[in-house]
């Protein structure tokens, strides 16, 4: 198959959204972890530090495999 140039910038745009989003995560987990320990460890304090419903941390820590 031949590749043409278009789908070469297809590619690496779509390595670029990639990358973007793994930084985020990557941002995403830092943040839950540095709030977390101001929170004292306390799961109820960090969500509400961070905003978010304790649900979501708790699937959040479950996904960044944060114990």
């Amino acid at each position: 198959a031949l590749v043409t140039n278009n789908d070469l910038k297809d590619t690496q745009a779509i390595s670029v959204i990639q990358e973007a989003k793994n930084i985020g995560k990557q941002k995403e987990k830092e943040m839950i972890i540095k709030v977390l320990k101001e929170a004292g460890g306390s799961k109820k304090k960090a969500a509400e530090m961070l905003g978010i419903h304790r649900t979501t941390l708790y699937q959040k820590l479950k996904k960044y495999n944060i114990r």
